[in-house]
């Protein structure tokens, strides 16, 4: 049987509408590191966010890095840390103490929203392996993951 190539078209068309977040994704969360620092025991959390359009397409994105101390609460809900884009702030709503499964919420010009990071196929935590000393620890995006942020 032969398919026209207009039912094709309409129905690659609907694939790609399928696949792309919606709207209410407007942002995501890429390279993100979380290191543990031996000698200060503190930690240093970097991720870059990326603005999407309503269709899923980026539309820019700026760095966000923060440190605290072990113990510490990590960049409460009343204390948002900012990116380099000051147009966005994130913070965690309710603590990172656990380096393997958090919370990590977003403020930015549509709105806030939050994403779960959590260990799997594309966040993965273990001994640091880099070139850098005085880190034992690192959980990191893998695998070219990236989390999307609901709002």
């Amino acid at each position: 049987m032969k398919t026209s190539p207009l039912f094709t078209a309409a129905l690659s068309m609907a694939g790609i509408a399928i696949a792309a977040p919606s709207s209410s994704y407007p942002y995501s969360i890429g390279e993100l590191s979380l290191k543990h620092l031996i000698e200060s025991q503190t930690w240093d959390f970097t991720f870059t966010l990326t603005e999407r359009s309503p269709s899923g397409e980026a539309q820019g994105s700026t760095n966000c890095h923060v440190g605290w101390v072990n113990g510490d609460v990590a960049v409460p809900p009343a204390s948002p840390a900012p990116c380099d884009d000051t147009r966005f702030h994130f913070f965690f709503p309710t603590g990172a103490s656990n380096d393997e499964n958090y919370d990590l919420a977003i403020e930015g010009p549509v709105g806030t929203g939050s994403t779960e990071i959590i260990a799997g196929p594309k966040y993965q935590c273990g001994p640091y392996d880099g070139p850098i000393g005085n880190i034992d620890r690192e959980c990191k995006i893998v695998n070219g993951g990236a989390f999307y942020v609901k709002v």
